[in-house]
């Protein structure tokens, strides 16, 4: 089965508070963004990697990784579903409506060959509902409103979302438009299939796709990733 990779990277990463976007942040010898399109651009089973990113983007064009013969660049959005969008305008030209659709958090540096090979099995497998990695919510989790506990949720219910989220190419474009078609506000595409009906299957993740969103999360991830090199 054919399979291309999004990568959506326009975003300005604004709770980071640094001098510029968190995807163009150090990492262990690299940035964010290369650590994060590195498992992609070198996996067989992924044939192209579009990577969305901001018009006026500074920093992508002088990455060596710019230039891979596999990565297209297309133009990002004002969010992370319209930048998937626009990317899913663009490859639709190219690949079969089937085509499964790999989309990375360009500030999700941990992604390994193998989280990225069973995701991308189980979407296979399972083509009418697709896939995504997540973890189980360990905490107890608490609904809040006004910095004030209303209740306490079932945490065996919860998962925390990550990425890769994969699906067919045709339904996801279907769903992202349909969502931004009517005002609905998506915050990653497994919420957009939902809206559809769609009933995706998670595999499990891990700690080392935590997303980058604050400074604690770059000094985490470097110690993660130093100590698993270590092991190795």
């Amino acid at each position: 089965m054919k399979t291309i990779a999004i990568v959506p990277a326009a975003g300005i990463g604004s709770r980071m508070r640094a001098d510029k976007p968190k995807q163009y942040l150090p990492l262990n010898g690299k940035l964010v963004l290369e650590h994060s399109l590195e498992v992609l651009l070198h996996s067989e089973l992924i044939q192209q990697v579009y990577v969305a990113v901001a018009e006026h983007d500074a920093y992508f064009f002088k990455l060596d990784v710019s230039r891979h013969p596999k990565l297209v660049r297309v133009q990002g959005g004002a969010s992370r579903a319209e930048s998937v969008f626009n990317a899913l305008e663009v490859a639709s030209q190219s690949w079969p409506a089937d085509t499964l659709v790999a989309v990375h958090d360009a500030a999700r540096p941990g992604l390994d060959s193998a989280t990225l090979y069973r995701v991308l099995d189980q979407a296979a497998r399972m083509p009418n509902a697709g896939a995504f990695v997540a973890i189980p919510a360990w905490d107890t989790m608490k609904r809040v409103a006004s910095m004030r506990a209303l209740e306490t949720m079932d945490r065996s219910e919860l998962w925390h979302a990550q990425t890769p989220q994969v699906f067919p190419l045709q339904p996801l474009h279907h769903a992202l438009y349909s969502a931004q078609n009517d005002g609905f506000t998506i915050t990653d595409e497994a919420s957009a299939m939902e809206r559809m009906r769609w009933q995706p299957s998670i595999v499990e993740g891990s700690q080392r796709l935590r997303k980058v969103t604050c400074r604690d999360d770059l000094i985490m991830l470097s110690a993660l990733l130093l100590a698993e090199e270590s092991l190795d």
